[in-house]
């Protein structure tokens, strides 16, 4: 069963906030960009343009910031775990 923890539509955080997890935040996170945000992975940083998605497993660094104005939906929620025998 999945469980949504929180969501928001349309958040406005302060222009060039940073979210920077190191952690993860102990649950998925599914985020959609409504403005134009920067991503730090491990395969480097890449801007991301409004309409952009990423989902971040439980345990995975939350690393974005946003250039300019920042604006984004999102969803945190748990799911059950994977299992190859379903």
């Amino acid at each position: 069963m999945y469980t949504i923890h929180y969501c928001e539509t349309g958040r406005q955080n302060p222009d060039g906030d940073r979210i920077f997890r190191p952690n993860g935040s102990g649950d998925w996170l599914f985020l959609l960009f409504l403005s134009p945000m920067t991503v730090v992975l491990p395969s480097g940083t890449q801007t991301a343009q409004s309409g952009a998605c990423i989902l971040y497993p439980p345990d995975a660094c939350q690393d974005y910031f946003a250039p300019g104005v920042f604006l984004n939906s999102y969803i945190h929620f748990s799911a059950p775990e994977p299992s190859i025998y379903t």
